[in-house]
C-alpha cells in the first residue's frame, strides 16, 4: 500500500487528556473511511479473538463512537501497523445498521483514498486476457451491481479500407451501484492484468480543479502511453467519471466508468488498430 495516496490515521492517546468512561476511551464520533482493500473485520469484542459480526469493504464509511484504550501491532506486508480498537457503527446496504469493533490502524479520514491508484488497480481478478462480454460479466459475479442484460450492451464495430483501422467500443449499464462499487468495477473491468512489481508509478498530476491524472509504465506491456484520469463533481467532490487510456505500437484503446444519475453508472471500452 502506497503512502503516497493513503494517509492512516493511528490514534495516540494523550493519557493526561482522555476521559475513561465504563473501560472506554471518550472521543466524539468522527468519521473515517475503511483503508484497507481487502476490507476490516468488524468484531463483537475488541480483541482478534471476538467474533466477526461482518467485512466491513474498502472505501465505507464508518461513525467511530469512541476508542477502546487497546491497541495492537500488526504486520502489513513488510510494515508494521498500530492502532486501536475502535466503537464503531454503519449501515451495510444488505444488513441495515450494524455496530462493532475495528481496528483504526486501517482508517483513514482522507477521501481522496477512493483513487488511491495503487490499491485500486489490483483490485481485480487475473487471468482474463480479453474483454468479451462473458469476461466482463464474470468478473462482475462477485459486485453488489446489478448488470443490465446482454440486450442492453450496444455493441459497434467499424472496418476502414486503405489505413488498416479497426474499431470496437462495448457499453453496459449498471444500477444500484455505488461509488465504491464503481470504483471496484472499473479496476475489475479494465485493470485486472497489471502487475504491481512491474508498474513504476509517479505522482498523481493536478488538471484542473475537478481533473487529475496518474501516469504509469508497465515494463510488461507494449503500451508507450499508459494513463488514468479521475473527474469529480466540482461541488460535492464525488467522482463522476474514471477513465484510462492507452496507446502502444499498432494502436491503443481505453476504458471508462461515468455516473449519469444517483446509483447509475456506464462502463464503457473501446480499442483500435492502425
Amino acid at each position: 500500500m502506497s503512502n503516497r495516496y493513503m494517509t492512516f490515521r493511528i490514534k495516540h492517546i494523550v493519557l493526561g487528556l482522555s476521559i475513561s468512561l465504563m473501560g472506554f476511551v471518550c472521543m466524539g464520533q468522527e468519521l473515517s473511511f475503511v483503508a484497507a482493500p481487502n476490507g476490516l473485520n468488524l468484531r463483537d469484542q475488541p480483541s482478534l479473538s471476538g467474533k466477526v459480526i461482518s467485512l466491513v469493504e474498502f472505501g465505507t464509511l464508518v461513525t467511530i463512537q469512541q476508542g477502546t484504550g487497546q491497541f495492537i501491532t500488526v504486520k502489513d506486508d513488510d510494515k508494521i501497523v498500530r492502532g486501536e480498537w475502535v466503537k464503531i457503527h454503519f449501515r451495510d446496504q444488505n444488513k441495515g445498521y450494524l455496530r462493532g469493533f475495528l481496528f483504526d490502524g486501517f482508517l483513514t479520514d482522507d477521501k481522496s483514498l477512493v483513487i488511491n491508484y495503487d490499491s485500486i488497480l489490483h483490485q481485480g481478478s487475473k487471468g482474463h486476457t480479453g474483454y468479451s462480454i462473458k469476461n466482463i460479466f464474470e468478473l462482475t459475479k462477485k459486485l453488489k451491481v446489478k448488470a443490465g442484460p446482454i440486450s442492453e450492451i450496444s455493441k459497434t464495430l467499424r472496418y476502414e479500407f486503405g489505413d488498416i483501422e479497426y474499431s470496437e467500443e462495448e457499453t453496459i449499464p449498471f444500477d444500484a451501484c455505488s461509488e465504491q462499487d464503481a470504483i471496484i468495477l472499473f479496476s475489475n473491468l479494465r485493470d485486472y492484468w497489471l502487475d504491481k512489481e512491474t508498474v513504476d508509478w509517479t505522482d498523481s498530476q493536478k488538471i484542473n480543479d475537478i481533473e487529475e491524472q496518474v501516469s504509469f509504465e508497465n515494463t510488461k506491456s507494449h503500451f508507450w502511453e499508459d494513463q488514468i484520469t479521475v473527474v469529480r463533481n466540482r461541488i460535492t467532490g464525488e467522482i463522476i467519471r474514471i477513465s484510462r487510456a492507452t496507446r502502444g505500437e499498432g494502436g491503443g484503446g481505453g476504458g471508462s466508468i461515468v455516473k449519469k444519475a444517483k446509483n447509475k453508472w456506464v462502463y464503457s471500452t473501446s480499442s483500435f488498430a492502425d
